[in-house]
């Protein structure tokens, strides 16, 4: 679903690719960019995910590169490293290290870490299957496996997995899973949704098990989950309703019960991301797509800022939230 979207988008980058570059040659780019005022901050071409750590943003392209630029802009990226020509598929940042997933096959992937200065990059795992949705805690990364591809289809064979961030073996924390799209760790969980999508098994909802594998817990069986964040009490997550096409954002318990609906009857919905008692995701209203935010203990959804964006992925500082542009650029805007 969320692969379609940026399929879409990336064709309109590419029928307009000229138009950009002259337009970014006629205005001087980059601009600088005072602290907590929003604009946009970078052109990063071929660009597949990013994240802000500190004073900078980083990012994967297309081809290999992993790139730095300061989240305030004002000067061009830098290439930190290129590692082969295939394209950086997920990208997650801790104090010390940049990690990220590079497609190698045929939605088969490696893992490798680098530090966040620069430097060699280190291989931490390989030959992972169809790894999507990086997510770390002080010592592991987890990532989901979508499943073998098989002719059209996906097998059966989803898998929930962490390795430690120096390498070592891999570890399924959970496996024979439906197509799942969904991870958040939290106080020592990982949370992940099925989408019941893969062949032979209609399994979805919303899922939880602990970081270092056990008990599986079901949280929710009501639809395929997409998106999901997770606190102390409740977890959210993004559903589509069966039989209309439409998503809606929902919380639940994490001592039971049932889910609660925040928002309701969207076009399109992911990258939920959970930020000081507000949720924000990308969305679709109105056919705009914009990012959008509602109070965690239930409220008014309001726009946070409209804009047409290439990745669902959201990240944040103190005062802003930072997303990626139809038009390849990383921009910001006020939360």
């Amino acid at each position: 679903m969320r692969a379609v979207k940026a399929t879409l988008l990336l064709l309109l980058v590419a029928a307009t690719a000229g138009a950009q570059g002259a337009r970014r040659r006629a205005i001087g780019w980059p601009f600088q960019l005072v602290p907590c005022i929003p604009g946009t901050v970078a052109y990063a071409p071929g660009i597949g995910d990013f994240a802000v750590s500190g004073a900078f943003v980083y990012f994967g392209d297309a081809n290999g590169g992993i790139w730095r630029v300061s989240k305030d802009g004002g000067v061009a990226p830098v290439l930190l490293a290129r590692v082969g020509n295939a394209p950086v598929v997920s990208v997650e940042v801790d104090a010390t290290r940049v990690f990220f997933t590079l497609l190698t096959g045929e939605l088969t992937g490696d893992l490798y870490s680098m530090p966040k200065d620069g430097g060699a990059p280190v291989t931490v795992a390989t030959a992972l299957i169809t790894p999507v949705m990086l997510a770390s805690d002080a010592q592991f990364i987890y990532w989901v496996s979508l499943g073998t591809i098989s002719g059209e289809d996906f097998l059966s064979d989803g898998a929930v997995r962490r390795v430690a961030k120096a390498g070592g073996a891999v570890q399924t924390l959970v496996g024979g899973l439906s197509f799942p799209l969904a991870l958040a760790v939290s106080n020592n969980t990982v949370y992940y949704g099925e989408t019941g999508i893969a062949a032979g098994n209609t399994s979805f909802g919303l899922r939880r098990v602990p970081a270092e594998g056990g008990t599986v817990v079901k949280l929710f069986d009501g639809g395929p989950v997409t998106s999901i964040a997770a606190d102390a009490a409740n977890a959210y997550f993004i559903v589509f309703r069966l039989g209309t096409g439409l998503v809606d954002v929902d919380r639940i318990s994490l001592a039971g019960g049932a889910p609660a609906p925040l928002v309701t009857n969207l076009d399109f919905a992911d990258g939920l991301t959970l930020q000081g008692g507000t949720l924000y995701y990308a969305a679709e209203v109105n056919e705009m797509t914009s990012v959008q935010a509602v109070p965690a203990a239930g409220g008014s959804p309001r726009t946070v800022k409209e804009v047409e964006l290439l990745l669902a992925r959201l990240a944040f500082d103190d005062c802003l939230v930072y997303y990626s542009t139809a038009l390849e650029t990383i921009a910001r805007a006020a939360r």
